[in-house]
């Protein structure tokens, strides 16, 4: 099976993001290829763990991962999520079609 990739990113890669990785995995199962990084990583935060276990996910076993070159890493993934704010230094030079 050829799984979509989906990309999603924001700053902190510890709450907002790490919801929508541990949501998106929930509601498709293994129909898309989703990770989630952030351009200045933190660590995953429980109050996300816990709202996420209030849906009856879990996802304590994520972890903040980092995003570092946008060019290479969009370029590998069929969709791609900006959650919020995105530093603009983070996006230069990539181009969109």
């Amino acid at each position: 099976m050829n799984r979509k990739r989906v990309l999603i990113v924001c700053t902190g890669n510890s709450v907002r993001n790490q919801m929508a990785e541990g949501l998106l995995r929930h509601e498709t199962g293994d129909r898309f290829d989703v990770i989630s990084k952030g351009t200045e990583p933190g660590s995953l935060r429980p109050e996300a763990v816990a709202a996420m276990a209030e849906l009856g996910i879990d996802i304590s076993a994520q972890y903040s991962k980092p995003g570092k070159n946008a060019r290479s890493l969009l370029a590998r993934w069929s969709v791609s999520i900006g959650l919020l704010t995105i530093p603009r230094r983070w996006l230069i030079g990539v181009k969109t079609s």
